[in-house]
């Protein structure tokens, strides 16, 4: 397992639009070293407006919700606390998806009593979903650091997986029959988290934005049919969540104008991306 889809194109290119938009001229591929992450990715963001008294928002995801490459003023996370006067956590960390910043919430829980009464009162859950997590979802490290709520092992295997050599092989034995139904393990990560995020805060509601953008070439398109596979509207129906696509709320798809002009990694959105897109989205799911 790897940074590869694990499932072969089950569709015909041919009846399907990808908006592909290659890197500009002007754009810069920064070489990462250990001052460019600190300023990418390297500060603390778990907690926005912890002073306000309204019940929390909750937010999940990776780089895209954290704010890669962006000041802390500019991130969605920001942005939406200083619009709903809310206090918000945001456990999402470059380069993970949602049941690794799952994980993090739950390690935030551990540190202290009071942080598991604070989040058990959240209004809202959001997880902010882009086309690499489906990557992500296949990782074998992935699944072995989430391998308990995944599988949900007996005692005895909960016993065994502790040692890494069987964590390993369990890990691989257990993701075989999904290597070629991406659509079915998509939806039993999702199932998966939610059962987490109520765990965590009962009473959430739970919203999953999926960051629509234009992307580079044609080696994302099982990635851009995982954005809009018919798995998200199954999933609602199961669980009464909501899903929405960025293009819905916005009116168009996030292209160059809305990404970093200089990157250490991808092509990560530009504060005004988030700018436009936490406006439209606070206005027509969070309750003043």
């Amino acid at each position: 397992m790897g940074s590869q889809l694990y499932y072969p194109p089950q569709y015909d290119k041919s009846t399907v639009v990808m908006e592909v938009e290659e890197y500009p001229e002007s754009f810069k591929r920064l070489d990462l070293n250990d001052d460019l992450f600190e300023k990418f990715c390297g500060e603390e963001r778990v907690e926005f407006g912890k002073n306000y008294k309204k019940p929390p928002i909750i937010v999940s995801g990776c780089s895209y919700a954290y704010g890669h490459g962006l000041k802390k003023e500019e991130t969605f996370s920001y942005l939406m606390s200083n619009l709903t006067q809310r206090p918000v956590f945001n456990f999402s960390l470059c380069g993970q998806d949602l049941l690794l910043s799952l994980q993090h919430a739950f390690s935030y829980i551990q540190e202290d009593e009071n942080n598991k009464e604070t989040l058990k009162k959240a209004d809202y859950f959001v997880y902010v979903y882009m086309h690499d997590h489906i990557n992500r979802f296949f990782s074998r490290d992935q699944i072995m650091n989430s391998y308990d709520r995944l599988f949900k092992p007996s005692k005895l295997e909960h016993k065994l997986i502790q040692f890494y050599l069987i964590r390993y092989i369990l890990s691989l034995i257990r993701i075989l029959p999904y290597l070629d139904k991406t659509e079915d393990w998509l939806e039993h990560v999702l199932l998966t988290a939610h059962n987490n995020v109520k765990n965590i805060a009962p009473n959430a509601k739970i919203i999953i934005v999926i960051y629509d953008e234009k992307l580079p070439d044609e080696r994302f398109f099982e990635a851009y049919i995982a954005n809009n596979s018919d798995v998200w509207e199954k999933y609602q129906a199961k669980t009464g969540d909501i899903v929405i696509h960025t293009k819905d709320l916005t009116g168009f798809i996030f292209d160059k104008n809305y990404k970093l002009k200089a990157d250490t990694a991808g092509w990560h959105p530009n504060n005004k991306a988030w700018k436009i897109f936490t406006l439209l989205f606070v206005k027509k799911y969070i309750t003043p």
